[in-house]
C-alpha cells in the first residue's frame, strides 16, 4: 500500500513539474523576454558591424602563376600487375 502511494505521489509530482515548465515557457512573458533578447543582441551585432575597420589590401603580385604547371606532363605510369604472372 505504501508503494503505491509513493509511485503514485512520484507520477503526480511528475506531471505537475512539466505542467508548470510547459506553462511557464509558453506564457506571454517569456515570449517577450526572448524577442527582447533577440532585438538587443541584432542591435548589438549591426553596431559592431559598423565599427569594424576596413584594412587596406597589401597583397598585390604577391602570387605568381606558375605556366609550367599545365605543361605538365599527364601520362599515366605503366603498371606491372600482369608481368608477374608472365614469369616463363
Amino acid at each position: 500500500m505504501i508503494k503505491n502511494l509513493i509511485s503514485l505521489s512520484m507520477i503526480i509530482s511528475i506531471c505537475l513539474f512539466i505542467f508548470f515548465v510547459i506553462t511557464e515557457y509558453l506564457s506571454d512573458k517569456n515570449k517577450k523576454l526572448i524577442n527582447l533578447n533577440r532585438l538587443n543582441i541584432d542591435q548589438g551585432i549591426n553596431e559592431e558591424s559598423m565599427n569594424l575597420t576596413i584594412l587596406k589590401s597589401d597583397t598585390d603580385n604577391v602570387i605568381e602563376f606558375n605556366a609550367e604547371y599545365n605543361q605538365k606532363n599527364n601520362t599515366k605510369p605503366q603498371r606491372k600487375f600482369w608481368k608477374l604472372f608472365n614469369n616463363n
